[in-house]
């Protein structure tokens, strides 16, 4: 190898969507003609050409409001489980792609750097504020300023008023203020509009995003028998487009009588803990018996609030029909893996009857376990819940089930003797990156992580 060059995402025009496609083993079928069911972003996009736009809220129709809030949740959820999932194989990927580097093989530096993100959104601070300032030679001036404003924000004093800083606080319950950005920064921008409740500006980004997604860091390794392109992506992303959906969920039904549980679920997502609590709980009791799933999100807006006791008494008010959603909801707030592992058992001696007809909260048990560590489990739900005879088509399967899915099949691939569970992990994610560009990076990633040695020489990885 006689070197390597890079182009950010600020760089990034002369570069378009063929070169991650190249690297994808199987081929994508072209969207059909008529819009799928479970295709949120298509049905976004027609409820907002027919009510003019954020801004012409005032004029939806209840239907209008209901079914555009809807699928800004659906889409907001897809994303936050595409999050989830996409850490663990940026986490993968870029150790990879390190590991060949010491082992001889061609040297991505910026590996290191992505590798340090997927760590951070981990939480494994240590790991992460270590990778960000040991990276070594090689690496892009921008590259390299990315990772001191991210290590600045691990550091005593923190980072100053830069993005990565506003949106620390925002995550951690501190003062945040919308930050200044430099043009075509995306995720910056993205960051603003969140902070300043800026709807124009997030229904903007939000179609300009969910069609493309270009690589953070793109590695062009050059050789005498041709180049290799590597494409390295930052796992916040999915995060952002998550928050920017429960912002614009929120604001759709911001004044409508009779919201309190959509509003209250995008508070909650929005980490807005003590507003959402409050709206959960009200509508929790409005509804009475039908209140279980609502007293579950309620549970974890009281745990994300710090209300340790509050949270306990609401998740106990929801009913047994409802514990699926709170073994959801105490994974989310508490990472406590053991109450889905008991739920699973009362499912499972039940023979996942309740679950196959598409009630009691097959897909949040599945989310937990998962979420917990417990692939093999998550994939016996998820197989209850989305019967093989479905596929991975979003006519007939949500797009997070296919995403939980793959990622349970992923996990489980690692174990000694179940790499044949990588082939149903890249088909369930094929269904999601047919239709949602946003999912590509991740069937890019996973494609070389589970099949290094279809990919031209210096884009394989050593296991």
């Amino acid at each position: 190898m006689r070197g390597a060059t890079y182009r950010t995402r600020r760089a990034r025009a002369p570069i378009r969507r063929a070169l991650l496609a190249a690297v994808l083993l199987v081929t994508l079928a072209a969207p059909a003609a008529a819009q799928k069911r479970f295709d949120y972003s298509s049905s976004i996009e027609r409820l907002l050409k027919d009510v003019g736009g954020m801004t012409g809220l005032a004029r939806a129709r209840p239907a209008q409001q209901a079914d555009l809030a809807n699928a800004f949740l659906e889409r907001g959820q897809f994303y936050l489980d595409l999050y989830e999932y996409e850490r663990l194989l940026v986490l993968q990927h870029a150790s990879m792609r390190d590991s060949l580097a010491k082992k001889g093989g061609p040297a991505t530096p910026a590996a290191a750097y992505v590798l340090a993100r997927a760590n951070h959104e981990l939480g494994r601070d240590r790991e992460a504020l270590a990778g960000y300032r040991g990276l070594g030679n090689g690496v892009p001036s921008s590259v390299r300023s990315a990772a001191a404003a991210w290590a600045a924000t691990l550091s005593p004093g923190g980072g100053g008023r830069s993005w990565q800083q506003e949106l620390t606080n925002w995550r951690t319950g501190r003062d945040a203020r919308p930050p200044a950005c430099a043009p075509r920064a995306g995720d910056c921008e993205l960051v603003r509009a969140i902070l300043a409740s800026d709807l124009p500006a997030l229904e903007r980004l939000q179609r300009e995003l969910a069609r493309d997604r270009s690589p953070d860091v793109l590695d062009t390794l050059q050789s005498n028998t041709g180049n290799a392109v590597i494409e390295l992506f930052d796992p916040l992303m999915p995060y952002l487009l998550a928050a920017a959906d429960f912002a614009l969920a929120e604001a759709v039904v911001r004044g409508v009588a009779r919201a309190e549980a959509v509003r209250g679920l995008a508070l909650l997502r929005l980490r807005r803990f003590d507003e959402a609590a409050a709206l959960l709980k009200t509508a929790a009791a409005a509804a009475g018996t039908a209140g279980g799933q609502l007293w579950a999100l309620a549970g974890e807006a009281l745990a994300g609030a710090g209300k340790a006791a509050d949270a306990e008494d609401a998740w106990k008010r929801a009913s047994a029909a409802a514990a699926n959603w709170v073994a959801d909801s105490r994974s989310a707030a508490r990472g406590d893996a053991s109450f889905a592992m008991r739920q699973f058992s009362v499912e499972r001696a039940a023979g996942f009857a309740r679950l196959r007809s598409g009630a009691n909260g097959g897909i949040s048990l599945a989310r937990a376990l998962v979420r917990g560590g417990r692939a093999s489990e998550a994939v016996e739900v998820l197989e209850a819940v989305r019967p093989l005879s479905q596929g991975a088509n979003l006519n007939a399967v949500r797009p997070y089930v296919l995403v939980l899915a793959s990622r349970a099949q992923f996990v489980l691939g690692q174990s000694d003797g179940m790499r044949d569970r990588f082939a149903p992990a890249r088909g369930d994610l094929v269904g999601v990156a047919n239709d949602v560009p946003q999912a590509r990076p991740a069937l890019a990633m996973l494609q070389q992580i589970t099949a290094p040695s279809s990919f031209p020489a210096g884009m394989h990885t050593v296991r």
